[in-house]
């Protein structure tokens, strides 16, 4: 007698057999059967666990197969891929900005490059404003206004509800392409029941590499809180070498390296933290001082905090940022906010011959024993992320400084 795992196997393959006979019809790569072909063939052959992949095609296969436009195989796809249940586990259209920002990241290898979608060197750019939005019931949010982006001319905030595009329904995660230098009219509802707003912002090409790292770093300030002086700074993401030594930069110079605490907001677009990163902020550095020509002596720890630190976290803080999220509170970092995404995984990036990117994962992964996937990290200090028609407010950041004068002996009541 077969056992259920053998059937659902013998399913699976006769699923994939029947899939993969799309790539053999006189059809280009690109069409929405091949593409879903591609993407069956690519999971079985990498995701962390395969009897999941056997499981999802044999709820899905009819669907897959008879997937004849992009829009059913873009359904079919993504039913299959939620099938999987695991974080870093998607398929991004060029449509979307988290598309642009996550080949940026990965920097896909193999058939199908980044050399082939973006001649002539692969340098991932877009056509966009410098916004960042999510989905709060049906109605999209600004939830990101990336530094030295026409959006931060504009004067977009966050909190700001996207109701409109040009007088048409604005599209959730759309980055406002267009030709570059073209004006777009974005109609905007920034308190609930008031009037639409409508901003004029000017479409310009975009890399993330750099919006992301100018973002980082213009992040970088003091909040005065009741005679404090807090460090603050925004990781939106944590994943490249550049954004790693502007950390020890923002850190170890003016004018955060003499306040009295440091406020880390760990509410990100990505996450991409080295299991090491928390050594950034807890490491013992030794005092680096140089002297230049003329006398002048400068000091620094190298980006080592050394002081009262609060960290700040939400739904957006994944992947290697949740696991600094659990280290720095595993040394004591008090967390505020809400709960963390519960996406820790290995993703690999796949380029696909109609330009989606599949994202799968590769790899399952513990911290200190501590399976995060899932789960996340729960904040001790709980404050709602009160994100919709906040106007730019932050309810969880005045949770954070609230906490940090306390720990440095200050409160409202002295």
């Amino acid at each position: 007698m077969q056992t259920r795992r053998q059937i659902i196997r013998g399913a699976g393959t006769l699923a994939a057999a029947s899939l993969s006979s799309a790539l053999g019809r006189a059809q280009p790569a690109d069409a929405p059967a091949a593409v879903c072909a591609r993407v069956v063939e690519l999971a079985r052959a990498n995701f962390i666990f395969p009897a999941r992949v056997e499981e999802a095609l044999a709820t899905h296969r009819h669907a897959l197969e008879a997937a004849a436009t992009p829009a059913e195989a873009t359904r079919a796809i993504d039913d299959f891929l939620a099938a999987l249940g695991l974080s870093h586990t998607a398929r991004y259209a060029p449509s979307s900005l988290d598309y642009y920002e996550n080949l940026d990241i990965y920097r896909p290898r193999g058939p199908r490059t980044l050399a082939a979608a973006f001649p002539p060197d692969g340098a991932v750019a877009y056509a966009g404003v410098g916004i960042a939005t999510e989905t709060f019931g049906s109605a999209s949010f600004v939830t990101a206004v990336y530094a030295d982006t026409p959006a931060e001319a504009a004067g977009f905030l966050a909190g700001d509800e996207i109701v409109g595009l040009d007088g048409k329904p604005f599209r959730p995660n759309d980055p406002m392409s267009g030709p570059l230098g073209a004006e777009r009219i974005v109609s905007v509802r920034r308190r609930k029941d008031a009037p639409l707003v409508e901003i004029s912002v000017k479409v310009a090409s975009l890399r993330p590499s750099d919006v992301l790292l100018a973002s980082v770093r213009k992040s970088a300030r003091v909040v005065e809180s009741e005679g404090r002086r807090f460090a603050y700074l925004r990781m939106w993401a944590y994943h490249s070498e550049a954004i790693r030594n502007q950390v020890d930069r923002s850190l170890s110079q003016e004018p955060l390296a003499s306040a009295d605490g440091l406020i880390l907001d760990l509410r990100c677009r990505w996450g991409g933290a080295r299991p090491d990163a928390v050594n950034t902020f807890l490491g013992k550095a030794p005092e680096f001082v140089t002297t230049s020509r003329d006398g002048r002596r400068r000091s620094s720890r190298l980006g080592r905090c050394g002081r009262p630190m609060v960290a700040i976290v939400n739904h957006r803080t994944r992947s290697g940022t949740e696991v600094l999220a659990h280290s720095l509170a595993a040394n004591g970092v008090p967390l505020v906010g809400s709960r963390t995404a519960g996406a820790v995984a290995g993703g690999q990036a796949f380029l696909l011959d109609d330009d989606s990117l599949l994202l799968l994962a590769v790899q399952t992964v513990e911290v200190d024993g501590a399976t995060l996937e899932g789960v996340g990290v729960e904040p001790p200090l709980a404050s709602p992320y009160d994100l919709p028609y906040s106007a730019g407010a932050d309810r969880q950041l005045e949770a954070a400084a609230a906490l940090l004068r306390r720990m440095t002996g200050r409160t409202s009541a002295q």
